[in-house]
């Protein structure tokens, strides 16, 4: 078993980064965990959302229909108004995606990508863990994208 770890950090309007790991050995991916946090400045009166997905794809699918290369996806918001300001900081602690059997090869790039949806976040970050049963023999599969 392989434990992979990604992580990425975005802020400002509508920023999407994205990390990513080759997987090193032929194998199956088991299980996910995705988690994604956030930090104002904790006077703002701005709605946010910040959104992670762990993929195939080098680019996001947060609001594509049908987007096979994505693994997994997860999300926050916050309504913050002038009456009701933001909490400083904010999350989702783990989702953890078990019983998986995906297949991947050795070579085979995994993204994970955040988005930050406003100038209020000072950081916004996404954490992903791949937990990969190594030496199962990984059939080619295409990936649609």
């Amino acid at each position: 078993m392989t434990v992979y770890k990604m992580f990425a950090s975005a802020a400002g309007v509508t920023t999407v980064v994205s990390a990513s790991i080759d997987i090193q050995n032929d194998g199956i991916i088991e299980a996910i965990t995705l988690g994604v946090t956030s930090r104002d400045d904790a006077t703002t009166s701005i709605p946010y959302n910040v959104v992670a997905e762990v993929s195939f794809g080098s680019t996001n699918t947060f609001s594509t229909n049908d987007a096979r290369a994505s693994l997994c996806q997860a999300a926050i918001h916050h309504e913050a108004t002038t009456t009701t300001p933001a909490l400083g900081n904010i999350g989702v602690p783990f989702c953890v995606i078990p019983g998986l059997s995906v297949k991947v090869a050795a070579g085979e790039r995994i993204f994970l990508h955040c988005q930050a949806s406003s100038a209020a976040l000072e950081v916004a970050n996404a954490v992903a863990y791949l937990f990969v049963r190594d030496g199962q023999d990984a059939l080619p599969e295409r990936r649609r994208r």
